[in-house]
């Protein structure tokens, strides 16, 4: 992991910790890069999968293949969607992943990991609370949770603001920690106090496995960018959304599944096997950071089984493609290069809830 200078702002009802604004240490010329990832999801197949013969759990070849390219930027960024509490491992309805996972996440490059979506209460309050305990543990930074953010992270001599917000939570929050609600006001309020080079909202938000953003989730983007974040970056949807940037900012609005068990026969979307890593790279100058480039490097959630006949998963780039001329893997890589940069590219005219699941048939998985 690299080493970071942080300064976590905490922001309570009754209570303000204040520290001292940041001062600019901008040289001119300089850049830095950000890598952003979406949904980091494990189901039951996944917990059977990472399952060794001594009986704990080995996460690190799901990232094995994309590692180099979160630990090659300055700054790595996911949605995790699950807690890593102390009680048994469980997958899908109610999320909670060995804590394993964070190691292979630390060992992979991450650097801060969202907590702001609907799983974050699976195990309530107490889970929540272990998860930001071992989060911790492992020197991995943490968004998304009410009182606790946003952070401000200073990356190469400039400083990085991060917030993230949930449009809900499928279990009711118990006891002192509760993910951070996405309220337009709040985060208006939260952004003009901001004090930073570079501001990024990630928001969980949208509609589960469509492929455009509602005419809502657009109206707010919109009104967040007038209001001072530089970047927006969504989940939930678990398929990659259309992405935009331009002078009043950047915006994407689904990066989709970085990696899950959910596959094409279930939910029954091709498209929730594909993920990309989003890579901005800010260029520093005399007054700030400027968005220099916007890189999207696709990726397609890989299974195979084992001899125990469990799955094992692991994150591809579908850049892989280029060196499997005879391989089967690389019409699924091909495919799913396809969709994504489809997918990202497309535009935002149908409100979500007209557009028609033309892609559900799709090429065979196993």
């Amino acid at each position: 992991m690299r080493l970071l200078t942080v300064l976590l702002l905490l922001m309570m009802s009754t209570l303000l910790f204040a520290i001292d604004a940041p001062t600019k240490t901008v040289a001119a010329g300089d850049t830095l890069r950000l890598a952003f990832v979406g949904d980091i999801m494990v189901h039951a197949s996944q917990i059977s999968g990472a399952l060794t013969a001594s009986g704990d759990y080995d996460f690190g070849p799901s990232f094995r293949q994309v590692a180099p390219i979160l630990s090659a930027a300055d700054l790595a960024i996911g949605n995790l969607e699950t807690v890593c509490a102390t009680s048994p491992p469980t997958g899908y309805p109610r999320f909670n992943a060995p804590v394993s996972l964070l190691d292979a996440l630390a060992d992979a490059g991450f650097d801060v990991l969202s907590l702001a979506n609907n799983h974050s209460c699976d195990q309530g309050g107490a889970g929540l609370e272990q998860t930001l305990a071992a989060t911790a543990e492992r020197r991995l930074h943490t968004i998304g949770v009410d009182g606790r953010q946003p952070l401000v992270v200073e990356v190469n001599g400039a400083w990085i603001w991060l917030a993230a917000y949930t449009y809900g939570s499928n279990l009711a929050a118990k006891g002192d920690v509760a993910p951070a609600m996405l309220d337009a006001e709040r985060i208006r309020a939260d952004l003009a106090a901001a004090v930073a080079d570079y501001r990024i909202v990630m928001l969980h938000w949208g509609v589960e496995y469509r492929r455009r953003p509602s005419a809502e989730q657009v109206t707010l983007a919109d009104s967040l960018l007038a209001w001072g974040a530089d970047a927006i970056i969504g989940s939930h949807p678990h398929v990659i959304q259309p992405l935009r940037h331009d002078e009043r900012g950047l915006v994407a609005y689904s990066l989709g599944n970085f990696i899950s068990a959910q596959r094409e026969g279930n939910p029954g979307v091709r498209w929730t096997e594909d993920g990309v890593i989003l890579v901005l790279t800010l260029q520093k100058s005399a007054d700030g950071l400027r968005l220099a480039a916007v890189d999207t490097l696709p990726t397609w959630v890989h299974r195979r089984r084992r001899t125990d006949g469990s799955w094992r998963y692991a994150i591809l780039p579908t850049s892989f493609a280029t060196d499997m001329e005879k391989d089967p893997l690389r019409s699924h890589l091909e495919q799913s290069e396809r969709d994504t940069r489809q997918a990202l590219a497309q535009p935002m005219a149908k409100p979500c809830g007209q557009e028609v699941l033309d892609g559900t048939k799709g090429l065979p998985i196993d």
